[in-house]
């Protein structure tokens, strides 16, 4: 099953784009708003930002599936896509 997920300033919340309780996605969220603050003040570039959403997203995604969080693995299911 794939899901597209939008990260960036305008998207909509994780908790609205999942239907989710907003404390379940709530260190997600503060890790997606960091990305994008970070690209917005020039810090990260365009390629480190997507790679940045790319890592959250595989990591919220072993979340929504119930594994364990490790570091290094992800699932494929979830695709990131940047609105900035």
């Amino acid at each position: 099953m794939n899901m597209v997920i939008q990260f960036g300033a305008m998207a909509k919340p994780l908790h609205e784009q999942l239907d989710l309780r907003p404390n379940a996605v709530k260190g997600f969220q503060a890790q997606v708003d960091a990305v994008a603050l970070l690209y917005i003040r020039g810090i990260l570039t365009d390629s480190e930002k997507h790679r940045a959403y790319d890592r959250i997203a595989k990591k919220l995604g072993k979340f929504l599936s119930g594994e364990p969080l490790t570091r290094g693995s992800g699932l494929k299911r979830l695709r990131a896509v940047g609105t900035l």
